[in-house]
C-alpha cells in the first residue's frame, strides 16, 4: 500500500511543493534569521556590542525580534544606546497578487532610546561611524517641464492596511561637554495607528485624499501623561505633559475623536544652580471632541494661561464635518497679555537679559461660516508694548486694529496674476493705527481676490536712522493703491523727508529737506512677480536748513521686467544750484563740488532720455544740457552702444556726438571696446580700445561763443586709439579767436585778437608707458640735435593784438607780421610721449624773440613726474611801448637783450619746483635802475650808487623756489672812490614772494 501512495506522489509530482516548503523553512527561520542579524552587526558595527533573539524570520510574514539591547564602545564605557522588549515587522506580501499592500503590525514595546555626546562624536557613531567617502552626485539630465499633475496615477487599483505600535517608548539626549551640558527626554510614550483604505487607483494631492480611508484609528497616550525634563549647566526642570488623542473612523462605525492637552502647572518649578527655585504657573490647555450624532467637533477650550492672566481662550465647534458644506463657529473670547510678569520670569533665567513691558489683547475675534465662505472679525489691541535687549529698544504706544476678512479655505483655484490669494476672497481694514518708536502709522481701505483694490497708507515721523546706519531723517508720506485686480495696480506717492543727513568719511552732511511725489501703474503676469512698471510724473525738490533749491529730479520711465530687462527713459531733467548743494553736503564732497562750480557756475541742468535694454545689452538715447556758468544753453549729445550678451568682453560704440554753442564746438567718438587675456594692463581700464575720436570748433562767421569768446574758422583734433597708441593730428585753419573780459565796452575793458592761425601738429601717445622716466637719465642731445633738413614750421599766427596795458582805449600790437613772415613762427610735435617745441620766432615789441629745444616730459600723464626745459632768446624788444605815454617819455632807453633758460618738475606745483636762469646783458639805465631796487635794500649809499653806475648786466637764477640776483655795474670814475667788489651788487636767497612783491611795486612806478 505504502509503495503505491509514493508511486503515485512521483507519478503526480505533488513532491515539488513539498521541497519548496522545505527549502524555505530550511532558509528562512529563526536561526538564520539570528545567523544574519549577527554576521550583519560585526560587518557594518566598528565597536560596541548587539544582544537580540530573533523568534521569527520570514521572507513573506516579516522578522520579530525580542531583548534587544545595543551597547556603545569603550569610548563611552559600553552605554547602552537602545534597548527594547520586542521589535516587530510584519508584513504579507502574498496578499500583493490579490492588489493589496498589508503591514500588518510595525511594534516596538518597552523601548528606550539614549543618544549620548562626548566632544564630537555620538554614542552611535562609535558603532556605526559616517561614511567618509565623497559622492558624486550625478548630473541631472534636462527634463522638459510639463504641467504639475494634481494626483499620483498608480495603473492598478490597489488597496493598503497599515498598523503602527509603540508602548512605553522613552527618549533621553546628553551632552557631556565640559561647556555646555545638556540633559533632556521624555518617558512613557505610547501610540497605536490603524489604517485601512479603499481600492484606489491615483492618489490625489488634496484633502480627497481622505476619502480614500475606509478606517483609521489613531490613540496617542489615551491613558498615562508623558513626562518631560530638561536640564543643563544653570537650570533643570521636570514637566507633566498630559496629552492624549483618540481617533477613530470607518464605513461601518461614527467617526470619533477626542483630544486633550494639559503642557505645565500650577506650581511649575524650575531649579536654578546657587538660587532660590523659581514657580511659575503656566499652563496651555485644549479639550477637542467629535459628537457623531451631530455630525460636529466641538473644541470645549483652547487656553493659555501665564502667572494668572489668560493670554487667549478660544472655543467653538467644526459643523457637517462629513459633508463637503463644512462650516465652523470658532471664538477668541478672552484675552489679556501682560508682558511684565514674563519679563520678570525671563530676568530670573540663565538667558541674555532682555526686558519686556505692555499689554496686548488679542480678542475679539470670531470665525463663522461654511469653510468656502468663511467670515472673519477681529480686533486687536496693545498698549505701551517695549521690548528693549542688547542695549536697542522697541517700543509701541498703541496698536489698534479692527478687520473684516471673507476666505475659501477650500478652493482649488489655482493663484494666477488678477487673483494671486485664491483664498482671500476680500478683507477690508477699518482701523490699522499703530506707534512704533514715535512713527505713526495708519492703514485703511480693502483688497481681496472678488473685490478691487483700494488702501491708503500714512507713515508720519519715520525715522531713517533706526532703519540705516550713517543716515537720518523723518519721513513722511502718503501712499494711495488702486487697482480692479493685482495685475494691475496704480499707486499714488506723496511723501516729505525733513531734517536729512548722513555719514561719509567721518564727516557729517547738513539738513536738507525733500518732498518726493510719483504716480507708478505696476504690471503683474504671475502672482506677485512684477512685469512692468510705469512710472509717470517723478518728481523730486531738494532744499537745504536756508530753504533755497539745491536740487530738483522729473522723470517718467516704463521699466519692463520680463528675462531681459527694459528700461524707457523719458524726458529726464535734473537741475542743481551747486551753491545751495554745497551747503548740504559732507566735507568730502564739498571738496569735489567747489572746483565744479568755479570753473561752470552754480546752476546746472541736466535731462536725458533713452532705450535701455539691458538684457540684449543695447543702449540708446541723448543728452541735453544748460550751463550758464560758462554760457552754455544748447549742449546736445547722442549715444548708441552695444554690449551684446554672447560678447561679454566687448562694447560696441556705435555712436556718441556732442554738439554744443550753436554747433559750433562738437565731439564724435566711434569704435569698439575689448577685454582680452592678456598679463599686460589694458590700456582703458579692463580694455583694450580701437576707436576713432574728434573734436573740433567750426565756424565759418566770426561767431560769439561764451564767456567773451569769438571764433571763425576750422580748428579739430582727429585721433585714433589702437591698443596702447593713440595717434592723430591736431589742425587749424585760418583760425581767428577774440577774447574780452566782459567789461567793454569800458573803462576796464580788454580785447585781445589772435588772427590766422595755422598749425598742423602731429600727435602720438603711447599708454603703455606706465612710469615717467627722467630726462637726465638719458642724452638730451638727442632731443635737440638736427639732422639734415630742417622741418618746414607747422604752427603760425599771424598777429595777436589788443588793449594796451597802460592806454586805456588803446590798441596794441603785442605780436605782429614782419613782411611775410607771420608773428609767430614754430615747429611742433608731440611724439612717444614728449611734446616738442623747437624754431619759435617771434616778433613783438619791434624786436624779436628766438626759442629752441623746448620739451615736455608728458611720460605717465602723471603731473607730480612731468618734466619740462628749454632756452629763449630776446633782441631788443622795447619795453616802453607797454607803459603809459608818460612814462615813455621818462624813459631814455627801453630796449633789453637777454637770454633766458628754464627747467622744472612736478607740474602739479610748478612753482617751488621750477629752475629758471635770466641773464639781461644788454638794458637802458633807468629799467637797470629798477633792476637794482628790486634786488637791493634802500639807503643813502645805495641811492648814491644807484644814480652813479651804469647796469652793464644782469643775472637772476631761480631754484627752489628762492631768487638768486646780480648785477653788474660798468666801470667809472667813481669806481676808484667807492669801492664795489667785482663792480656787483648781489642779493642771495631771496624768496620768491618778496622778489615779486618788489618788482610789482617798481613797476606801479611808471603807472
Amino acid at each position: 500500500m505504502v509503495s503505491k501512495i509514493l508511486f503515485w506522489i512521483r507519478k503526480k509530482r505533488i513532491y515539488i511543493p513539498f521541497l519548496f516548503i522545505f527549502f524555505y523553512k530550511l532558509i528562512f527561520n529563526s536561526i538564520t534569521g539570528q545567523i544574519l542579524l549577527d554576521k550583519g552587526f560585526q560587518i557594518f558595527a566598528e565597536q560596541g556590542r548587539l544582544h537580540a533573539n530573533v523568534r521569527t524570520f520570514s521572507l513573506f510574514y516579516g522578522i520579530e525580534i525580542e531583548d534587544i539591547i545595543l551597547n556603545a564602545g569603550p569610548r563611552f564605557q559600553s552605554q547602552e544606546i537602545f534597548s527594547a522588549q520586542a521589535l516587530r515587522l510584519r508584513y504579507n506580501l502574498p496578499y500583493l497578487f490579490f492588489l493589496r499592500a498589508k503591514v500588518s503590525e510595525i511594534a516596538l514595546v518597552n523601548a528606550k532610546v539614549q543618544l549620548t555626546k562626548a566632544g564630537e562624536i555620538w554614542n552611535f557613531e562609535e558603532v556605526f561611524p559616517p561614511s567618509t567617502e565623497a559622492t558624486i552626485e550625478p548630473i541631472p539630465e534636462f527634463v522638459e517641464e510639463s504641467e504639475p499633475s494634481e494626483s499620483l496615477f498608480l495603473g492598478l487599483p490597489v488597496s493598503a492596511y497599515a498598523q503602527i505600535n509603540l508602548e512605553n517608548v522613552s527618549f533621553q539626549m546628553k551632552d557631556l561637554s565640559y561647556a555646555s551640558p545638556l540633559d533632556l527626554g521624555f518617558r512613557d510614550l505610547n501610540l497605536h495607528f490603524e489604517l485601512d483604505t479603499n481600492r484606489f487607483i491615483q492618489i490625489p494631492y488634496n484633502l480627497d485624499a481622505l476619502d480614500l480611508i475606509d478606517q483609521i484609528h489613531l490613540e496617542l497616550n489615551p491613558k498615562a501623561a508623558l513626562l518631560t525634563w530638561y536640564k543643563d549647566s544653570k537650570i533643570q526642570f521636570e514637566a507633566p505633559l498630559d496629552m492624549s488623542l483618540v481617533l477613530h473612523s470607518s464605513k461601518t462605525d461614527p467617526f470619533s475623536l477626542e483630544s486633550k492637552l494639559k503642557l505645565g502647572g500650577d506650581n511649575l518649578i524650575i531649579q536654578r544652580n546657587n538660587r532660590l527655585p523659581l514657580l511659575v504657573k503656566m499652563i496651555l490647555a485644549y479639550d477637542l471632541k467629535f459628537i457623531p450624532e451631530e455630525d460636529r467637533i466641538l473644541l470645549k477650550d483652547l487656553s493659555c494661561v501665564f502667572q494668572n492672566d489668560t493670554w487667549f481662550h478660544i472655543k467653538g465647534d467644526l459643523n457637517q464635518i462629513s459633508s463637503k458644506q463644512r462650516s465652523m463657529n470658532l471664538t477668541l473670547s478672552d484675552s489679556d497679555i501682560y508682558l511684565e510678569p514674563l519679563s520678570r520670569v525671563l530676568e530670573e533665567l540663565p538667558i541674555p537679559p532682555m526686558k519686556l513691558g505692555g499689554r496686548i489683547q488679542l480678542s475679539p475675534l470670531i470665525a463663522k461660516g461654511r469653510l468656502e465662505d468663511l467670515q472673519l472679525e477681529w480686533k486687536l489691541k496693545a498698549r505701551d508694548v517695549y521690548f528693549q535687549k542688547n542695549g536697542k529698544q522697541h517700543k509701541s504706544q498703541f496698536l489698534d486694529l479692527e478687520t473684516r476678512a471673507n476666505l475659501d479655505l477650500v478652493s482649488q483655484e489655482k493663484p494666477s496674476a488678477e487673483r494671486p490669494l485664491p483664498l482671500l476672497k476680500s478683507i477690508y481694514i477699518d482701523t490699522l493705527k499703530a506707534e512704533y518708536n514715535g512713527i505713526l502709522a495708519n492703514l485703511s481701505g480693502s483688497l481681496g481676490s472678488n473685490i478691487p483694490i483700494d488702501l491708503e497708507l500714512n507713515l508720519d515721523k519715520l525715522e531713517l536712522g533706526l532703519f540705516v546706519s550713517n543716515l537720518s531723517g523723518l519721513l513722511k508720506a502718503n501712499l494711495n493703491v488702486r487697482a480692479e485686480n493685482f495685475a494691475n495696480i496704480n499707486a499714488d506717492l506723496n511723501a516729505a523727508l525733513s531734517f536729512f543727513r548722513f555719514t561719509m568719511d567721518r564727516s557729517r552732511s547738513g539738513n536738507s529737506f525733500s518732498k518726493i511725489s510719483a504716480k507708478a501703474d505696476l504690471q503683474f503676469n504671475e502672482p506677485f512677480q512684477v512685469s512692468k512698471i510705469a512710472i509717470q510724473g517723478l518728481d523730486l525738490g531738494t532744499k537745504n536748513a536756508q530753504s533755497a533749491e539745491a536740487l530738483s529730479l522729473k522723470s517718467s520711465a516704463i521699466v519692463s521686467l520680463g528675462e531681459a530687462i527694459v528700461i524707457d527713459l523719458k524726458q529726464t531733467n535734473i537741475n542743481t544750484n551747486l551753491a545751495n548743494l554745497s551747503l548740504i553736503l559732507p566735507l568730502t564732497l564739498k571738496e569735489k563740488v567747489a572746483p565744479i562750480e568755479s570753473s561752470l557756475g552754480a546752476v546746472i541742468k541736466l535731462g536725458i532720455n533713452g532705450f535701455f535694454d539691458i538684457g540684449n545689452g543695447n543702449y540708446k538715447g541723448n543728452l541735453t544740457s544748460i550751463i550758464p556758468g560758462i554760457e552754455l544753453r544748447d549742449l546736445v549729445g547722442n549715444f548708441a552702444l552695444r554690449m551684446p550678451a554672447g560678447e561679454g568682453s566687448k562694447i560696441f560704440l556705435d555712436n556718441l556726438q556732442f554738439r554744443a554753442y550753436q554747433n559750433a564746438l562738437g565731439f564724435n567718438a566711434s569704435g569698439k571696446l575689448e577685454k582680452r587675456n592678456t598679463k599686460d594692463k589694458p590700456p582703458l581700464g579692463d580694455y583694450f580700445g580701437d576707436l576713432k575720436l574728434k573734436l573740433f570748433l567750426n565756424s565759418s562767421l566770426e561767431s560769439y561763443i561764451a564767456k567773451g569768446l569769438s571764433y571763425r574758422g576750422n580748428m579739430y583734433m582727429d585721433l585714433n586709439i589702437k591698443d596702447y597708441d593713440i595717434t592723430g593730428d591736431f589742425i587749424s585753419n585760418n583760425s581767428k579767436i577774440i577774447f574780452n573780459n566782459g567789461s567793454c565796452p569800458g573803462s576796464s575793458c580788454k580785447i585781445f585778437l589772435v588772427d590766422t592761425l595755422n598749425a598742423e601738429v602731429p600727435v602720438h601717445h603711447d599708454l603703455s608707458i606706465g612710469s615717467t622716466r627722467e630726462l637726465i637719465e638719458g642724452d638730451k642731445s638727442r632731443f635737440i640735435k638736427t639732422y639734415g633738413r630742417v622741418p618746414k614750421d607747422n604752427f603760425t599766427i599771424q598777429q595777436v593784438l589788443g588793449s594796451h596795458p597802460s592806454i586805456e582805449g588803446a590798441p596794441f600790437a603785442y605780436v605782429k607780421s614782419s613782411g611775410s613772415y607771420p608773428g609767430l613762427t614754430s615747429r611742433i610735435q608731440y611724439k612717444e610721449n614728449y611734446l616738442f617745441i623747437d624754431g619759435i620766432r617771434l616778433s613783438l615789441l619791434d624786436g624779436m624773440v628766438y626759442g629752441k629745444d623746448f620739451i615736455v616730459n608728458v611720460g605717465s600723464g602723471d603731473l607730480e613726474k612731468m618734466e619740462y626745459m628749454g632756452s629763449l632768446q630776446v633782441r631788443d624788444i622795447d619795453l616802453r611801448q607797454l607803459l603809459s605815454k608818460d612814462a615813455q617819455g621818462k624813459i631814455d632807453d627801453g630796449k633789453i637783450k637777454a637770454d633766458l633758460n628754464l627747467s622744472g618738475v612736478n607740474l602739479d606745483d610748478p612753482i617751488p619746483n621750477i629752475n629758471l636762469y635770466f641773464s639781461i646783458f644788454q638794458i637802458g639805465r633807468d629799467f637797470g635802475k629798477s633792476a637794482m631796487n628790486v634786488i637791493s635794500t634802500k639807503g643813502a649809499i645805495m641811492d648814491f650808487i644807484i644814480d652813479s653806475y651804469a647796469v652793464d648786466k644782469v643775472e637772476v637764477e631761480l631754484s627752489k623756489g628762492l631768487v638768486y640776483a646780480d648785477v653788474l655795474f660798468k666801470k667809472s670814475i667813481l669806481s676808484y672812490v667807492v669801492s664795489l667788489e667785482d663792480s656787483k651788487i648781489s642779493q642771495q636767497r631771496m624768496p620768491l614772494a618778496n622778489f615779486l612783491k618788489r618788482a610789482g611795486s617798481e613797476i606801479s612806478t611808471y603807472k
